[in-house]
Parts: C-alpha cells; structure tokens; sequence
C-alpha cells in the first residue's frame, strides 16, 4: 500500500511534466503575450501612479465597498447630461471584483494590478477556449489579436480603469465564448453570462451586443443538432443562476431603493423618454466602423485613440465594400 501511495504524486507529476512538455510552445507564447501588460503595470506603480478624472471617481467607488456605503449600482454615466435625468452604469460587479485588490495593496496600485490581472485572465482564457476548439491555430491566432490590441492602446491602457479600456479584452474573452457554445460546448454559456454581465454593468452600452453575442451563440448550437436544446436545458439554468446572482446588488436597488430606481432609467431612457439623443443612424454607423477597422491602418496604431479625430471617413456605399471585405 505505502508504494501505491508514494507513486501518486509522482505520477502527477509526471503528467505534468509531459503537458508542459507537450504545450512548450502554447506556455511560451501566452507568456511572450502577458509581458507587456506586466511591464506596463510594474512600470506605472513604480512611477507612482496615480488615477485621475474618471478613474479617481472609480477609484472613490471601488473604496467604498465592503463599507456601509456598498455600491448597489455602477458609477454615473455620461449619458445623464443629455438625457436630462441622473443614470448610472447597471451594476457594481466590476468594483466589487477590484475591492479585493485595492484593500491590499492600496486603493491606486490595487485598481491598476486589478485590472491587469483581469486583462490578462481574459486573454488567456480566450485563448486557452479557442485551443479546445479548433486547436493550436486558433489558440495563436486569438494571441495574436489580443496582442495586437494590447499593443494598439498602448501601455497605459492595459491597466486603465476607465469603462471603454477596462472592457476591451473582457469583450474579447466574450466573443469566444460565444463561439465556444456555438461549437458545442455548452458549458461555455454560464461563463458567458457572467462575464456578459459584468461587462453590461460596467458601461451600459454593451447591452446591445453582449445578447447578441450569446444569444447567437445559442441559435446556432441549436441549429447544428436537433438535441442541442435538450442537452443545453442545464447550462441555462446554471447561466440564470449566474445572471441572477451577478445582477442581485442592481435589481435590489430597483426593488428597494434607496432613490429612484436606476434601471427603470435606463429603460425609460431607451424608448426615448428622457431628452432628445439624436442617434447616430446606419450609414453614418457603417463609415465610422469601416473608418476604424476597414482602412489602414486598421486596429492599429493610430486608429485607436486618434482615427475618428483625424478622418477622413468614406462614403457609406465605400464603407460597406470595405467591411465585406474583411468578412
């Protein structure tokens, strides 16, 4: 018996060395992708940084959990100015996974290392899921593009806490579960609802796309085999359970307040209710999205921070050739 117990650990670790030995290249390249945003977060702590404007107000809120003053909602939002009427962002989820950080290693390095894990785990998550997918291509190809975000933001967007920067590489994360529940695996979809509100939570205008991320998702396991909506009936319930618990701090504000309730806002704010928000429309859509990822240089650098500045933007007719083109 005592030999039979002793060999275990070896036998683990032999496994382990045989996976390492077997994934050598995936190992290094996920780490070639993780050092920029490790050398930007050591990099801006060590020069003592500091968040200001938006992200000091993020800060302020991230500090007040775990207080008698909880955050129920997200911080506020823009989009009161025109509306005419207070709104905040849905949710507290993200500040309330940046808590933890800021307590221990102070409010202004905990958010900065906070949010770089957080880049960091979605880039690796996705592509450690595109790997199970269609393997070792995928797995560089998703690498690839992250990277190549990383590197289009620049530095000091891999640990930026503002909304539209924190979200980019949770999004991406997003869309590869999404076509991991496409492909079959269904189990992917509880994870997607997580993440798919969190990041609704945090900036209210991913509520149009993170439903349609998922949901297409589904439809299109559905659409693959007949049993697929057998087979899916416990990864929904698991999903539900997750959204419902992600979303319980907002639907408590909306129920018991205290003030009015801010999802009822939101709400009235879609339908046009509150002020007069003069859409952008689809064919001005169409130039701005062809602009930005259809012309050179296309996501990178400068497109990112100064293309929709600079212009110029094609015609509309010229837009949608562009954005063909890429699909």
């Amino acid at each position: 018996m005592t030999a039979v117990v002793d060999a275990r650990p070896d036998g683990r670790a032999a496994r382990a060395r045989a996976w390492l030995r077997d994934h050598a290249f995936e190992v290094a390249l996920a780490v070639v992708a993780v050092v920029p945003f490790v050398v930007a977060v050591v990099r801006a702590v060590a020069h003592g940084y500091v968040p200001v404007g938006d992200d000091a107000l993020i800060a302020l809120r991230v500090r007040d959990v775990f207080t008698v003053h909880q955050p129920l909602l997200g911080t506020g939002s823009s989009a009161s100015i025109t509306l005419g009427v207070d709104v905040n962002h849905p949710g507290p989820a993200m500040l309330d996974l940046l808590a933890p950080f800021a307590r221990v290693l102070g409010t202004a390095t905990g958010i900065a290392f906070g949010v770089t894990l957080l880049n960091v785990a979605c880039l690796l998550g996705a592509a450690v899921m595109a790997h199970r997918i269609a393997g070792r291509r995928a797995f560089v190809l998703v690498l690839l593009a992250g990277s190549t975000l990383a590197w289009s933001m620049g530095s000091e967007y891999l640990f930026d806490v503002w909304q539209p920067n924190q979200l980019v590489f949770p999004f991406l994360l997003l869309l590869v579960l999404g076509w991991a529940v496409a492909a079959g695996r269904v189990w992917a979809l509880p994870w997607a609802c997580g993440i798919g509100s969190v990041i609704i939570q945090t900036h209210v205008s991913y509520v149009y796309l993170v439903p349609v991320v998922v949901l297409t998702g589904v439809v299109l396991a559905v659409v693959a085999d007949r049993t697929r909506p057998r087979i899916l009936l416990a990864p929904l319930a698991a999903g539900a359970g997750v959204t419902l618990i992600v979303w319980a701090q907002p639907l408590w504000q909306h129920a018991f307040g205290p003030g009015a309730s801010n999802l009822a806002r939101l709400v009235d704010a879609a339908r046009g209710t509150h002020g007069r928000i003069q859409p952008i429309g689809g064919p001005e859509a169409v130039r701005l999205a062809a602009a930005v990822i259809a012309m050179p240089p296309w996501i990178l650098r400068p497109s990112y921070g100064t293309k929709l500045l600079d212009g110029p933007l094609p015609s509309s007719g010229v837009g949608v050739a562009l954005l063909a083109g890429l699909v």
